[in-house]
């Protein structure tokens, strides 16, 4: 009698993971072949999110580009993310289907569920794919730090404005961008 040791599996690739029912892929990210649904935001997290909205997509309307919230940016053949917000200049914009290419900019809220992830494994995955610059938004701390793949970054606190050279002309105070704590 012979003993076939069962081969593991290697869960999902990027292509089956955008092809799931719209409703799994929602707020959904692929981490080494495993779909992983990330808890629903809470309120300083979402009114953040709410003022990035209006802040960059004001500016995004005269750089050109898409802006655009919650895209799933694929990293490997078996991982996939999705920032809260990202932009894709002119140059980038995908001519078809899904977000195929990586964005210019990524931007991150950081939740206590996901921090951990966003800081130490999401920079290195973001920068191998081409991202440009990734912003990591810290609504406790009230920082928003803007990390370069060169290894370069600049940190912005209450009383700083936000600027960037990937985004000329886009200057905001981080009191504006960043909700208090409820």
């Amino acid at each position: 009698m012979s003993v076939t040791a069962e081969r593991p599996s290697i869960g999902l690739t990027w292509e089956a993971f955008i092809e799931l029912p719209e409703e799994q892929l929602r707020r959904a990210e692929l981490h080494d072949g495993e779909v992983v649904q990330m808890a629903p935001a809470g309120r300083p997290h979402q009114l953040t999110l709410t003022n990035l909205i209006m802040a960059l997509g004001l500016w995004a309307r005269e750089a050109g580009g898409e802006f655009v919230p919650d895209p799933h940016v694929r990293i490997a053949l078996r991982w996939g993310y999705q920032p809260d917000l990202a932009w894709y200049s002119p140059e980038r914009v995908p001519t078809q289907g899904y977000w195929s290419v990586a964005p210019d900019l990524a931007v991150e809220i950081l939740s206590p569920s996901t921090r951990r992830r966003d800081l130490l494994r999401k920079p290195t995955h973001y920068f191998s794919v081409g991202v440009r610059e990734l912003w990591l938004v810290d609504c406790e701390e009230r920082v928003l730090q803007s990390l370069r793949p060169d290894g370069g970054f600049d940190e912005f606190v209450d009383g700083d404005d936000v600027l960037s050279s990937l985004v000329p002309g886009f200057s905001a105070p981080v009191a504006s961008l960043i909700a208090p704590l409820l």
